[in-house]
């Protein structure tokens, strides 16, 4: 499956929406104090406090592709050792009266990815050194209430291209959640969502968010069809994450650093990914972290930007390498968190 990208936004997005909305009830009077008490703090902010700002920088192993067309032909694809430059930001704009919020984000990766595009029969060669990735979107949140129970609605909408100043292509996906359960321990949500995405192979389907404490430092954490993970809390400012996630990358040559199929292509990369990350917090919103892993390619094509997902040139399958990253972000601590929220639950009880 091709994933969308959006989509993975999106989810993360509804759920951190559901818990703003329904926490105050759980935030605790001995919750805030010079040690943080793990036990007493709600999972969901483990997981939904949002990155507002975000650098990366990763590096994958060289790997070898077998890419084949309809007719039988095969070339071969020797790319790396591939770097990675990604940047993200997420904005919340708007936030009315608690039922409604907007987020702007912006996401732009740069791939540097030597190696040689050959073809099997006539041996000829073409590199595909750079690439580029730039998105813009906006989020639209709405809380509606049916007979006492909460039923949320979002929209991501976005703009994709080679550059900012390129966005040639509009996705989005909407989608409608109901929470089953929202407990300090516990939350559990199921959604549909509906893509339009050209690169979209399947436009409809399910969501379910589980997060819970298996114990004070132990959490199981689920965004599906995003990613499974345990999150283990050495420290307040020292998390450790185990799991395996699914994802898509997209990035866009120009034909003067690619192969003359057509003047502006695009790889569809769908991959399955297993990961061990590190977060520490520096001080302040400021945290860094660090990722190993093996991402394995389930589907590789390489298309026109404009074509929808089952029309291609060339494909490949089953085909992976080792990575590790780096990067910096920006992301409200605990404490802050808690603190807002302890406010917030003040004045709506006055």
């Amino acid at each position: 499956m091709n994933k969308h990208p959006v989509c993975c936004f999106t989810f993360s997005t509804v759920a951190c929406m559901v818990f703003s909305f329904s926490s105050h009830g759980q935030i605790q009077g001995d919750t805030l104090t010079a040690a943080l008490q793990h036990d007493s703090i709600p999972v969901q902010l483990y997981s939904f406090i949002p990155k507002l700002l975000e650098f990366d920088y990763g590096v994958y192993a060289t790997d070898k592709r077998t890419y084949k067309r309809s007719n039988g032909n095969s070339y071969v694809y020797i790319m790396g050792p591939e770097q990675l430059f990604s940047v993200k930001a997420a904005v919340p704009i708007v936030k009315i009266k608690k039922k409604t919020s907007i987020t702007l984000g912006l996401q732009y990766n740069y791939y540097d990815q030597p190696g040689s595009l050959e073809h099997s029969k006539t041996a000829a060669q073409s590199t595909f050194q750079y690439a580029s990735f730039s998105r813009i979107s906006t989020t639209i949140s709405h809380k509606l209430s049916i007979q006492n129970k909460s039923v949320f609605l979002t929209g991501s909408f976005s703009f994709t291209g080679e550059e900012f100043w390129q966005l040639n292509q509009f996705n989005s996906v909407l989608s409608v959640s109901y929470p089953l359960r929202n407990t300090r321990t516990t939350s559990l949500m199921i959604g549909i969502n509906y893509i339009y995405a050209k690169y979209a192979t399947f436009p409809v389907i399910p969501s379910i968010i589980y997060i819970t404490k298996l114990n004070t430092r132990l959490h199981f954490d689920a965004i599906l069809p995003s990613h499974i993970k345990l999150r283990y809390i050495c420290s307040d400012k020292l998390y450790s994450s185990a799991g395996v996630k699914l994802g898509s990358d997209r990035p866009q040559y120009h034909s003067k650093n690619a192969i003359a199929i057509s003047e502006q292509m695009e790889l569809r990369n769908a991959t399955f990914t297993f990961f061990l990350q590190t977060e520490y917090h520096l001080g302040g919103l400021f945290w860094m972290s660090a990722e190993i892993g093996y991402r394995y390619l389930t589907t590789s094509r390489l298309s026109d930007p404009n074509r929808a997902a089952n029309d291609y040139y060339i494909q490949a399958k089953n085909e992976g390498s080792a990575y590790g990253n780096v990067g910096l972000f920006l992301r409200p601590p605990l404490k802050m968190v808690l603190s807002k929220l302890k406010q917030s639950k003040e004045r709506s009880t006055k």
